[in-house]
């Protein structure tokens, strides 16, 4: 599937802000730039275990995938920001007359928000070309994937009429959980992921029973040393305040 545009919600942090974990962590995001861009998976797993240094010697993973654990801890995060920010895409894929499912759909489909297929030319009822009422589109989960119903199916006429590429906004996720897959993030994005996912690692370390003190960094403020419960209130709570979430 063809992805012709991508547009986000609510993307900026307003009003400056004094310098604080969140924002150091922010800074490096920023110098890759700061408009929306797909970051790979396996880099930022990369840079989430050297920001952990030798605490990252706790999660082993699984015999099959080493890195199953920092996964996790990135998908905690993508998840966790998703519910404060939403992120809006725009997707497609191809019609077929008398077609009604579609399993080319985008891999991090949330939500259909709005159908932008035949709303670009308004015709009426009582038009000679009016195409007929237009299908309403309806996501469904089943074992094989996601898929997206037209009910009724687009007709021959329509798609004639209308034009055969469906387009769609639709609510994304920041990342599926896959390497394969990247993730959605623009410059301010990648910080505050980043920092949730750190904070995520110091609250398991913490479930662990670890007590000893262990270390994290960021790329400009250097090493932190602290308890892990006390990393993971640190972090959440620069975490939350980045948001604007009042804890």
């Amino acid at each position: 599937m063809h992805r012709s545009g991508i547009s986000s919600l609510n993307r900026r942090l307003s009003g400056p802000r004094p310098l604080s974990l969140a924002a150091v962590v922010f800074f490096c995001a920023w110098i890759s730039g700061s408009t929306m861009a797909s970051v790979d998976a396996s880099d930022l797993i990369a840079e989430l275990k050297a920001s952990l240094l030798s605490s990252a010697d706790y999660f082993q993973g699984t015999d099959s995938d080493a890195d199953a654990d920092f996964k996790r801890h990135l998908q905690v995060a993508a998840a966790d920001l998703a519910e404060h920010r939403n992120l809006t895409l725009l997707g497609e894929f191809e019609l077929e007359a008398d077609q009604a499912d579609y399993t080319d759909v985008p891999a991090d489909l949330v939500r259909i928000n709005s159908a932008l297929w035949g709303t670009e030319k308004r015709l009426h009822p009582w038009a000679d070309n009016y195409p007929g009422p237009l299908p309403r589109a309806r996501l469904s989960r089943t074992s094989s994937g996601q898929r997206i119903s037209l009910a009724p199916a687009p007709t021959r006429t329509q798609i004639l009429t209308l034009g055969s590429t469906y387009r769609f906004y639709y609510a994304a996720s920041y990342w599926t959980g896959s390497t394969s897959d990247p993730l959605n993030l623009d410059g301010t994005d990648r910080g505050l992921i980043l920092l949730r996912a750190q904070a995520e690692a110091c609250k398991e370390l913490a479930l662990m029973n670890v007590t000893r003190t262990v270390e994290t960094r960021t790329s400009v403020s250097g090493p932190r040393n602290q308890t892990p419960r006390s990393l993971f209130e640190m972090l959440i709570a620069e975490y939350r305040k980045s948001l604007g979430v009042v804890a």
